[in-house]
């Protein structure tokens, strides 16, 4: 028997054309292709013939309007999967019954041509609407009673809570469609991978003003048929007596809470917290935990310092935060952080009261767009975190990874929310910075010693153990460990921040020295060091010592002999086991730029485009890309660009000019003198190191390495007003002076401030 029953009254709607994302090959979704589609409609129309009430017919119009939103803004694998929602979109309209469409692809991509589907559907048998597509969501027993009979068309009807109900309209691995049902009074997150189109109601769209924190936010109103793009982000409000629908398109699955995430997961954001032990380290087990058990962590911030609130007299707190995609339900995934802190050692015993210390903390600071209020085993959850907009060291750690990321209860930007804080905050004026009530970006090195960052520039001296390298080499420190000490003792005695300790040249042309040797030259002053005493009561166990080598083998050992850093000038490109490795040890790793090897870098100092700065931060992001997916956060990462390292002269001073755009790139520091708030980036720090280089050398006319302090005390000054937090230096006592007073220019900081 024929679909349509000729007698019947119908429309069609033909020939109509659009272009759209369609196909399962990868070519096929890029681009988008022409098609052709037929739309046929049974329903009465013998009414709105009978009385000539507009009302009581179809506005074709309207109904081509939402088919074309609806292929236009998904992306749809398969033919049939475009069809099936049309039909299921059409079945939806006031009175019909049945529904045929037509989608021709008659200029198919090469090989991948698919003339014609056609596709129909129908109501089941004694179904019997009481509303329509344009129906909205209510509370009254007639509304819930559309919503039971809407649920015999639709796929699935979810209540995302009380006023808000989603009507599965189509989901498909590729592309998916939805209407959206708000009662009177109620709102909604809009998730940014969805657009939407009105269809009844009047809805208004809420827009933070984002210049200026203290003005008024932005309301404008939506009527029907109006269009809020993909990425649009608002919360929308159901203004009007009888609410509104929406239809929602996105181009992959929205989260069942409303929250998005390709393929059913969900974006929950957790903060953490810790003030007892190893504060880095619990965090970084926590965040290793998370990724086993809880989903897939997406993005983890820069690492705060921030005095304790409530109860004052407890060590100070590290904070961060993370985005994890995850397909558990916000009771489920409290249960697993609850199990995780357990497990690192947290009690209610130790923990004594609420605010006391804690080994660990986890919070669920956003759960997708939901808004969640309920009892769980765990105890209460509600989600947004209730406290969150009234604490810095959770919004700070938040803007480094979500920014832009809206409030589901305020509609405002997080970044809107921090800056309003901080305002509020500041008013108290030096106190509160002070009191650490405003979170400070941190570098942590170990459990005892951590620098903060933004307020001053480090200083890392450079010690070679080597018979050969360029600047310093042949002192004998190579084979005599009572000269290295006394070499380090007099840097420790200059202030330096960190001794770098390398016993392998890396000078153009180089030849490796064997792995064996490498160790043999270095172990032995790493663990006298540790071992020395003298004036400055006992400064070899408390100095802070990284390591110049490129080999993993060589770092593990020298860790294991008491250094903190580990100092690759590959990147962890020489030794693939080189970024695993400081993983496993739980180690801060400088990856700078280079190419090639000693012996070849010099011949592969070609740019494309002389776009030197934009290739080096490229080419060394991939190498931070590589340290996360190995599980090294961004506050056990520094970047260095590689000056002298695969450049010409003229390249690596380009770079230097170029500093602001690397350190902007790799770490995205604030611009803000106290280190705080939104950072993000790959790394939390950045190294420049350009003592006595060939490049100094050249613009000086001077080719003794020994004779050019006043070019290096130069390219001091232009890394830290460059935001550099690090400078790699021969003449520690003099180039400290450097960075201090340019600290005190750039930065505003006056006087020496130790690490804690």
């Amino acid at each position: 028997m024929a679909l349509f029953d000729p007698s019947a009254s119908w429309i069609e709607l033909t020939g109509f054309k659009l272009d759209c994302l369609v196909g399962i090959c990868e070519t096929e979704q890029k681009q988008v292709q022409p098609l052709e589609v037929d739309v046929r409609l049974h329903l009465p129309l013998d009414r709105a013939a009978r009385t000539g009430d507009l009302r009581q017919s179809v506005n074709y119009a309207a109904v081509l309007d939402r088919v074309t939103f609806v292929a236009q803004h998904g992306q749809w694998g398969l033919l049939e999967s475009l069809a099936g929602a049309l039909c299921t979109l059409l079945l939806l309209e006031k009175g019909c019954d049945r529904a045929e469409v037509v989608v021709r692809k008659p200029a198919a991509l090469k090989d991948l041509a698919m003339p014609s589907v056609r596709l129909a559907r129908c109501r089941p048998s004694g179904f019997a609407p009481v509303g329509s597509l344009r129906s909205g969501c209510g509370g009254g027993g007639a509304e819930r009673s559309q919503a039971a009979d809407d649920a015999e068309v639709v796929e699935e009807v979810r209540d995302v809570r009380p006023g808000v109900a989603l009507d599965v309209l189509a989901e498909t691995p590729s592309g998916a469609v939805y209407r959206l049902r708000l009662a009177a009074g109620s709102r909604w997150s809009l998730p940014v991978e969805v657009a939407a189109q009105v269809l009844s109601g009047r809805v208004l769209v809420r827009e933070p003003a984002e210049d200026d924190s203290d003005a008024e936010d932005i309301t404008t109103h939506v009527a029907p048929g109006g269009v809020l793009a993909r990425g649009a982000g608002v919360v929308l409000h159901a203004a009007g007596a009888a609410g509104a629908t929406l239809l929602l398109v996105g181009q992959q699955k929205l989260g069942t809470y409303g929250g998005g995430g390709g393929g059913g997961t969900i974006p929950a954001y957790i903060a953490l917290g810790s003030n007892v032990g190893d504060r880095s380290g619990h965090m970084c087990a926590a965040l290793t935990l998370l990724q086993e058990r809880c989903g897939t962590v997406a993005a983890v911030s820069q690492l705060y310092v921030t005095a304790p609130q409530h109860v004052a007299d407890q060590p100070d707190f590290f904070n961060a935060a993370c985005e994890i995609r995850t397909t558990l339900p916000p009771a489920a995934l409290l249960r697993e952080l609850k199990i995780i802190e357990r497990e690192l050692g947290r009690t209610a015993a130790a923990d004594g009261e609420q605010y006391g210390p804690r080994v660990i903390d986890l919070d669920i600071v956003l759960y997708g767009s939901q808004e969640v209020d309920e009892q769980t085993v765990e105890g209460p959850l509600v989600v947004p975190h209730q406290l969150m907009r009234q604490r810095t060291f959770v919004l700070a750690p938040m803007c480094d990874i979500a920014p832009n990321l809206r409030h589901p209860g305020t509609g405002r930007t997080l970044k809107s929310e921090f800056k309003a804080l901080c305002t509020a905050e500041a008013a108290d004026g030096p106190k509160a910075a002070r009191d650490g009530r405003l979170p400070q970006r941190v570098f942590p090195i170990r459990p005892d010693v951590y620098w903060p960052l933004g307020r001053r520039t480090y200083v890392m001296g450079v010690l070679n153990l080597t018979p050969d390298s360029f600047s310093d080499g042949g002192r004998g420190l190579d084979v005599d460990v009572t000269a290295a000490v006394t070499a380090a003792a007099a840097m420790v005695a200059a202030k330096v921040d960190v001794l770098d300790l390398g016993a392998e040249s890396t000078r153009p042309g180089a030849e490796r020295v064997t792995e064996e040797e490498e160790m043999r030259r270095l172990l032995p002053v790493i663990q006298a060091i540790r071992a020395a005493a003298g004036a400055s009561a006992s400064w070899g166990a408390k100095v802070v010592i990284s390591v110049d080598t490129s080999r993993s083998k060589v770092a593990a050992a020298a860790i294991g002999a008491g250094a903190d850093i580990i100092n690759d000038i590959s990147g962890g490109t020489f030794d693939a086991a080189m970024v695993p490795t400081a993983a496993r040890l739980g180690v801060p790793i400088v990856l700078m730029h280079t190419r090639g090897t000693p012996k070849t870098m010099q011949s592969l100092a070609d740019y494309d485009g002389d776009q030197v700065c934009g290739v080096v931060c490229d080419e060394l992001f991939a190498c931070v890309r590589s340290a996360h997916t190995a599980g090294l956060p961004p506050w056990r990462l520094i970047a260095d660009p590689g000056l002298g390292f695969a450049k010409t002269p003229a390249q690596s001073m380009q770079l230097l000019r170029e500093l602001p755009r690397f350190v902007s790139r790799l770490v995205r520091a604030p611009a803000a003198a106290n280190g705080g708030g939104g950072g993000g980036g790959g790394c939390c720090a950045s190294l420049v190191g350009a003592s006595r280089k060939g490049f100094v050398g050249k613009v000086l006319g001077e080719p003794n390495p020994l004779k050019r302090q006043w070019g290096n005390a130069a390219t001091v000054c232009a890394a830290v007003l460059a935001g550099a937090d690090i400078v790699r230096v021969h003449e520690v006592d003099e180039m400290r002076q450097v960075a201090l007073m340019s600290d005190a220019i750039h930065r505003g900081c006056l006087g020496d401030e130790n690490a804690t």
